[in-house]
């Protein structure tokens, strides 16, 4: 059955009964939530001033159930219970009295908010007849069908796979049917005539619901679960308790971006990931290059490797190290194209340095270090050539300069990447010793310690982030993270590891 063929609440039950639980979640939610303005509208009247009743109640319902509509991966059930215990006498006054009050529409819109509610309350155990009572309910305020035309336009969302979240209540130009949006007005102005900071959060929470441009799910989170029982029962509470909450949430979150534009500033062609098998941390190629170009550049490096070996004298052993570097960047899996380039520039750099000194013999009068430098550098051509990953990440490690501050601090730096070791796996364990070795060795090289440093910047701030890292002002702080894995309480206990990310950070010039 198709959303088309929707034409009142049978038929919408027909077609919810071959459609995932969680439709008839958010379609129940959606409907209560049409009709929230009434209640709020009816906060005005007399029986509900004299009760000083607010509509923070059903208000703190609808932001759990708009919650727990649309999130798949958070257990709201506790949250559920307190909310609904807390506005179950509220309801239940309010469908006794709203029957023998003027405005009657209060009690049919509480009774609908109410069986919306509970059937989010169940989250992924809807049935589908309560789904068919929200509607009823609503429907008694709309002679219009205007609830149902919208609930059957939610329906044909869902049907294209759009996330109803981010779809307007009403679908209309104007929005709302006008007894609704007449209902809203009455809501708003009483709000207008409260203190100013009560409504505050709610008057954007509801404007972004009503034009599917909901406020961060994240924020909403911390709000449901940042403001305990008993500052739920005073509005004016819950609104300042709002609001330390979202000075915080601010907060972190500028610095989750500050961590983020240091890491979109080191580019490395490559992710770090969690392995879910394993639990620990493992790089992943993220490379433009095309794989039959790879296994080119790597045969010629392993060429490269086999004319030297293949020889029998030993004027080439100064090599021994070079060559044990390239076959190690040769047998990253899967491969690093990156890892390889600079692995060919740092040979062949080293090639001409050692030729210079006397550890080999001259350059230009040996056929096979001639032919060695020759295969690496078009190895390192034809990588730099076809990937545009690798080329940028150049790029942009040329443009920063870099300081001294690793070599300042060699021991924090050895002490880090020995804690956090465990939480590392495959090429990620073996590469970020290295390169943390050479970053603090003063007697590396500068064309040899500036990439490893870089690496090394680069692969601990992905690190940090995924283990619930922030950063501001040059300093990181620990604030939890959102992934599951064994690496991540290995790394957050570290206590070298902060140092390591802060001398980073100092490294880039923050």
């Amino acid at each position: 059955m198709k959303a088309e063929e929707i034409k009142d609440r049978e038929t919408l039950e027909a077609w919810l009964r071959g459609r995932p639980r969680r439709d008839s979640i958010v379609i129940a939610h959606r409907a209560a939530l049409r009709v929230l303005p009434v209640w709020g509208a009816a906060m005005g009247e007399d029986w509900a001033r004299k009760r000083d009743w607010t509509v923070l109640p059903l208000l703190r319902c609808a932001l759990v159930s708009h919650l727990a509509s649309h999130a798949t991966n958070v257990d709201f059930a506790g949250f559920a219970v307190a909310a609904d215990d807390s506005a179950a006498d509220i309801w239940a006054s309010a469908l006794n009295i709203g029957r023998n009050s003027p405005g009657s529409g209060a009690s049919a819109a509480a009774d609908a908010i109410q069986s919306g509610y509970q059937a989010v309350q169940l989250v992924g155990g809807a049935s589908i007849e309560t789904v068919a009572r929200v509607i009823r309910t609503a429907e008694q305020l709309d002679e219009s069908r205007s609830i149902l035309s919208a609930t059957k336009l939610d329906a044909r969302s869902l049907e294209e796979g759009k996330k109803l979240s981010t779809c307007p209540l009403w679908y209309w130009p104007d929005h709302s049917p006008k007894p609704f949006r007449s209902m809203e007005r009455d809501m708003l102005a009483i709000w207008d005539g409260d203190p100013p900071d009560r409504w505050d959060f709610w008057r954007r929470w509801w404007e972004g619901a009503k034009t599917g441009q909901p406020l961060d799910p994240e924020l909403q989170l911390a709000i449901v679960k940042g403001v305990d029982e008993e500052t739920w029962k005073d509005p004016d509470k819950v609104a300042a308790r709002i609001a330390e909450i979202e000075d915080a949430f601010n907060t972190e979150r500028a610095a989750e971006d500050r961590l983020d534009e240091v890491i979109a500033a080191t580019p490395n062609a490559e992710r770090v990931e969690g392995n879910l098998d394993s639990g620990a941390l493992i790089l992943v190629p993220d490379s433009g290059i095309d794989g039959a170009l790879f296994d080119y550049a790597a045969r010629k490096v392993a060429g490269a490797i086999s004319i030297i070996r293949l020889d029998g004298s030993n004027q080439y052993t100064a090599l021994e190290a070079d060559l044990a570097m390239l076959q190690a960047a040769l047998e990253v899996t899967p491969g690093l194209p990156l890892e390889l380039f600079d692995a060919c520039a740092s040979a062949t750099g080293r090639l001409v340095l050692r030729c210079e000194i006397g550890d080999l013999p001259p350059l230009e009068k040996d056929p096979v270090l001639t032919d060695y430098r020759s295969r690496l550098r078009d190895a390192g051509a034809d990588l730099y050539g076809n990937d545009p990953q690798t080329q940028s990440v150049v790029a942009a490690r040329n443009a920063l300069a870099g300081n001294d501050v690793f070599l300042e601090h060699p021991r924090d730096v050895g002490a880090a990447v020995e804690e956090i070791g465990p939480a590392l796996e495959g090429h990620l364990a073996t590469a970020l010793p290295r390169d943390a070795k050479i970053a603090s060795d003063p007697a590396a090289s500068a064309e040899e310690r500036k990439p490893a440093t870089y690496r090394l910047v680069s692969r601990t701030l992905r690190i940090a982030k995924i283990a619930g890292y922030v950063v501001g002002g040059g300093a990181a702080t620990i604030v939890g993270t959102k992934e599951v894995l064994e690496a991540i309480p290995v790394i957050q206990a570290s206590p070298h590891f902060q140092k390591l990310v802060e001398l980073a950070l100092r490294w880039l010039g923050f």
